[in-house]
């Protein structure tokens, strides 16, 4: 891990033009703890904000925007999986509030970690485990445990979408 910071450290040095990179390049290897502190007191606050905007670049990767999607809410009962009640999830898992929601297999794949931005509460993350019959190119239907709680605004909604890879 030490080195994979020394080796960011260098690479944003050379990229601000620092005489340190090519004093820092000789102990990529196998850096002694002295070089170590030494390249660190001399990156500025240039070196840090490069930093920054590479951490804010691999964040950004990190997902697949799926666009908006029409969030509905359904539970274990009757009513909300007919025949499918008392089964397991399409995934094979047990069902589990605040985390299982059901997709369209052909635009998110199940076992997918997807994060929700809902209303009031910002991203959260759920897991693709379960299909369902209406539940058809962008919806998504979320898991709770009432059925009293099928109706809430929070899950009968328009929201933001994404896969976290």
């Amino acid at each position: 891990m030490k080195r994979r910071k020394l080796v960011l450290l260098a690479a944003a040095l050379l990229l601000l033009g620092k005489p340190e990179a090519g004093a820092l390049r000789a102990f990529a290897a196998e850096p002694p703890v002295e070089a170590t502190m030494v390249a660190l007191e001399n990156t500025g606050a240039e070196g840090s904000a490069a930093a920054e905007k590479e951490e804010a670049a691999k964040a950004k990767e990190q997902y697949s925007y799926m666009g908006t999607f029409r969030l509905t809410a359904y539970c274990g009962c009757r009513v909300c999986n007919g025949r499918w009640t008392g089964h397991p999830t399409a995934l094979g898992t047990d069902y589990q509030e605040g985390r299982t929601i059901a997709v369209d297999r052909r635009v998110i794949p199940l076992g997918s970690t997807v994060e929700i931005n809902l209303p009031g509460r910002g991203w959260t993350r759920f897991r693709a485990e379960d299909t369902g019959s209406a539940i058809k190119g962008n919806r998504i239907d979320v898991y709770v445990s009432e059925h009293g709680r099928c109706y809430t605004p929070l899950y009968n909604t328009h929201a933001e979408v994404r896969i976290v890879r």
